[in-house]
Order: structure tokens, then C-alpha cells, then sequence
């Protein structure tokens, strides 16, 4: 199914040199974007910080933007909270 093969391809992803952020995202996003404005103007929002990739959690209770640098991440926390989103910094590894 799409769903899957896009766990597939993210998977794929995160083993290989470097992460494709083309792969992150979520199948149901159209569709929870249509049905509830809140998870829309969070995916609006976070495009508009340039994030490396925007995708929303499971049927959209999370929004999450890929940043390159922890400074980004920061800043972008501020903007959210600004714009009262409520946002969390997480940081992640990937063992090489």
C-alpha cells in the first residue's frame, strides 16, 4: 500500500548516508488538513519558518519541522509560541 511503501522509503532513508527530508511525511495529511483548520494553519505556520521538512504525527495531533542547526530550532520554538502553538525542541541522533 502507500502507506508502506512511504515507511519504506523513510526507513530507507534513515539508513542511508543522509536523511532524504523528501521522505518525511505523512499520507494523511491532505485529508486531516480538509477536515480540521487547526492542523492546516499549524502546517501553514511551520512552512513559513523554512523548516528542511514539515509533516504533521500520526492523524494530525503533532506538527513537526526538521531544522538543521539547534539555533534554528530555537528560534523556530520562539515563533511557534508566538504565534501560540505550543512547541517543544527535541533533538535527535542517528548512529552511524
Amino acid at each position: 500500500s502507500a502507506v508502506n511503501s512511504d515507511i519504506d522509503a523513510l526507513i530507507g532513508s534513515l539508513n542511508g548516508e543522509e536523511l532524504d527530508f523528501n521522505q518525511c511525511k505523512n499520507a494523511l495529511e491532505r485529508v486531516a488538513c480538509e477536515i480540521n483548520p487547526h492542523v492546516k494553519r499549524a502546517i501553514d505556520f511551520a512552512k513559513s519558518l523554512s523548516p528542511r521538512a514539515v509533516f504533521m504525527t500520526g492523524s494530525g495531533s503533532t506538527v513537526c519541522m526538521l531544522f538543521d542547526y539547534e539555533g534554528l530550532n530555537r528560534w523556530a520554538k520562539e515563533k511557534c509560541e508566538q504565534a501560540g502553538f505550543t512547541a517543544e525542541v527535541l533533538n535527535s541522533y542517528i548512529p552511524k
